[in-house]
């Protein structure tokens, strides 16, 4: 998953860790790139007990969740690395391992938008121009599709 070319500028070093385990990564690459170029590509287990790890690359398959800072359910495939990044491999789905979650913050708004490619940026203009308070929300860490 790390490209290389002498066209390219790699990002600047820096340090994470996976599993208490220190791996060089390079600024601006996803963690599931940097565990790649360190020959890790299982992070976390199926019921099965079968190895998981990213498969698809765009965040839609969930094969590659992980620990991030305490954060569990992260996409590896989709989170950039930072300097001191902790990573965990995300234990075996199993009834007892589920955490409550905390509230998420409330935002009141006259309409949400799910989705923040095309035509949800279509309908949120519009929505906006006709002077509805509108909120946005996607997954993908851009707007765009």
């Amino acid at each position: 998953m790390r490209l290389t070319h002498p066209d390219m500028r790699p990002g600047s070093p820096v340090q994470l860790s996976f599993d208490g385990r220190e791996i060089a990564a390079l600024e601006g690459e996803t963690i599931a790139a940097a565990l790649a170029a360190a020959d890790i590509v299982a992070v976390r287990q199926a019921r099965s007990g079968a190895p998981r790890g990213p498969f698809c690359g765009m965040g839609v398959c969930f094969d590659c969740l992980v620990t991030v800072d305490g954060r569990p359910g992260q996409r590896a495939c989709l989170t950039k690395v930072s300097a001191g990044m902790d990573v965990r491999s995300s234990p075996t789905a199993t009834a007892s391992a589920l955490e409550p979650v905390r509230p998420a913050e409330e935002i009141a708004c006259d309409v949400l938008v799910v989705g923040a490619g095309p035509a949800g940026l279509s309908a949120a203009r519009s929505l906006a121009l006709a002077g509805a308070d509108v909120v946005v929300l996607d997954e993908r860490l851009h707007p765009g599709g």
